[in-house]
């Protein structure tokens, strides 16, 4: 998975380790080959399909893009079915095992961003509910979060406005870099802390300015599920206040929302389709 392609791996001397060949030979880079490699019993074929992920954003989009050539809708249908897997199953638990990879998480964005909120959200769902069953996804998704953590302890309030605003990009730009690779994780644990902490909230809304498309998106999906997640009570015992956990993160929604233009639109966007 740290290879960008098959090709630089070449030749059978060189240093660094080796990835299995299961990995390393070529990926498929059309809708036929990747259906073919993907079908029922080809487990090490699939897998094969993250050893050059740059080339696979392009081929899930085919069948979902707005100029796709026209097709039967089955095969519409099961194509578009094939790109969800290939982003719920490759694309993304991809990212969270290469180095950071800005390009790469655009890239994804591009393909995910063709489908309806209700399939993105969907495949986001998807995608962490496999990772609960993979140990490699699920120990980087811990380094994901236990690497988030570990930055916003450090979060304070400078007492200058220059120092605040070094010190937020500081952070912001670590934030985005574990996002870039692990947004699920990452955007998970950066909820949770802020719906704790309520003196999180406006420096996180600061340093969120680092963060790539997809991130938003999977932030978008992060609150709303987060909001509607049974088990928690929305006011207190006296059953007159609201529950600080509610506030923070319904204050952390309003200051995004305000702060952030493709995050409002992303947000209005999937309560406009679900009302209309």
């Amino acid at each position: 998975l740290r290879e960008a392609s098959p090709a630089r791996g070449g030749g059978g001397g060189g240093g660094g380790s080796r990835l299995p060949s299961a990995v390393t030979s070529a990926p498929p880079t059309s809708m036929a080959a990747i259906s073919a490699a993907s079908a029922p019993g080809e487990n090490s074929a699939y897998r094969r399909l993250t050893s050059a992920p740059i080339r696979l954003p392009p081929c899930c989009a085919e069948p979902i893009a707005p100029d796709a050539k026209p097709r039967a809708s089955g095969e519409r249908g099961a194509a578009k079915s094939l790109a969800e897997g290939l982003l719920r199953r490759a694309l993304l638990p991809g990212l969270s095992l290469m180095p950071a990879n800005p390009a790469l998480a655009h890239e994804v964005w591009s393909v995910l961003e063709l489908l309806p909120y209700a399939d993105r959200f969907r495949v986001y769902s998807e995608a962490a509910e496999d990772a609960e069953g993979e140990p490699v996804l699920l120990a980087a998704g811990k380094l994901a979060s236990v690497g988030v953590r570990k930055i916003m302890r450090r979060v304070t309030k400078p007492s200058g406005d220059k120092q605040e605003k070094e010190a937020m990009k500081r952070m912001g730009r670590m934030l985005a870099k574990i996002g870039h690779g692990s947004p699920l994780a990452a955007m998970r644990t950066i909820v949770q802390q802020v719906e704790a902490y309520e003196a999180m909230t406006g420096p996180v809304v600061d340093a969120l300015r680092f963060f790539s498309p997809l991130g938003f998106d999977v932030l978008t999906y992060t609150i709303i599920m987060r909001f509607v997640t049974g088990g928690r009570e929305k006011l207190k015992e006296d059953g007159v206040s609201i529950s600080d956990w509610f506030q923070n993160l319904a204050s952390f929604t309003g200051q995004l929302c305000k702060r952030f233009e493709l995050f409002k639109s992303l947000m209005i966007k999937s309560y406009r389709r679900e009302l209309f």
